[in-house]
């Protein structure tokens, strides 16, 4: 059994103490972001996970040269494929790494939950730090119509026990108002709290679900601060604890990706809670890019044995 904890780092105190670095080559403009503040020469494993469905993008072959001119690892993954990257992670020579940054800025969320709860489990791999990079990015915007819908929820990771108690709904709020709607139904919750996140786009994403928060209620809406990450898991970890005294938890995150991974290590840490990704379907391109801001966001993952 482990215990975990969250700490707030900065990227500067990581400089040439990196010997394993994770990535994902997509068709995301700040795919490259992280990288490009890193000393990759000095970095002995370097591996970015290629998207198989954007492999044709201008944008996803931009990214996979850059990443091939630095001397990357390539390998192409399906957006929900967990066995081929957990073969590679099985893989990987771990005698000499010691610090381990994963840049999950445009990962989907089954790969880096993936990626942490292979290190949790391996018990071998614990005297590792790992360290989790998230780019913030700025959208820009394009005339385009987006039709969206979304798409059944998928479970990220769940308790395979027979519910006992009624269920308490926790969802982080996007700027997608499609992806929570109906998400009570779904799961037929009695309680239901909604977190957003303090950022600029704070006033947008309440607007977009202005309808689901009327029907929860003001004193359910729970903000929390995007850039720290470990205030975040000490909200939603005693948030958690307190709603499985009397209710079985489901997190479903459909914003921003620091709560989607504050979710996972929830999940891992109180193994009751069940996390549940709600997709969206675009009919037409994306009407916003992801692109770099200039700001990245690290959170320090520890996993303490305890005897």
């Amino acid at each position: 059994m482990k215990r975990i904890k969250v700490r707030n780092r900065q990227l500067a105190s990581l400089e040439d103490k990196i010997d394993l670095f994770l990535t994902a080559s997509g068709y995301e403009l700040r795919c490259v972001a992280v990288s490009q503040l890193l000393n990759l020469e000095n970095i002995a494993i370097k591996i970015s996970f290629l998207f198989n469905e954007l492999d044709t993008a201008d944008s996803s072959i931009q990214n996979k040269k850059y990443f091939e001119n630095n001397k990357f690892s390539i390998y192409k993954l399906a957006k929900t494929n967990q066995d081929e990257l957990i073969e590679i992670l099985d893989n990987i020579d771990y005698s000499n790494i010691k610090n381990i940054l994963i840049d999950y800025s445009s990962m989907t969320r089954i790969w880096y939950h993936t990626i942490i709860s292979y290190f949790y489990y391996r018990k071998h791999l614990s005297n590792i730090k790992i360290y989790f990079a998230y780019s913030i990015p700025k959208y820009i915007y394009n005339n385009q119509t987006n039709v969206q819908i979304a798409s059944s929820p998928l479970p990220i990771k769940i308790n395979l026990s027979i519910p006992q108690n009624p269920t308490a709904l926790i969802i982080g709020l996007g700027d997608n108002k499609f992806q929570p709607l109906g998400l009570k139904e779904y799961f037929d919750a009695e309680v239901v709290y909604l977190f957003v996140a303090n950022s600029k786009y704070k006033e947008f994403i309440i607007e977009s679900n202005r309808d689901l928060i009327e029907k929860v209620g003001l004193d359910k809406v729970v903000y929390y601060s995007l850039r720290n990450t470990e205030e975040t898991f000490y909200y939603l970890n005693n948030l958690s604890m307190e709603l499985l005294q009397n209710y079985n938890v489901v997190i479903a995150p459909c914003g921003p990706k620091p709560f989607t991974l504050i979710s996972s290590i929830i999940s891992l840490k109180l193994d009751k809670v069940d996390i549940w990704y709600v997709g969206k379907v675009t009919n037409i391109k994306e009407e916003k890019e992801h692109v770099d801001n200039k700001e990245v966001i690290i959170t320090q993952v520890i996993f303490d044995e305890i005897s």
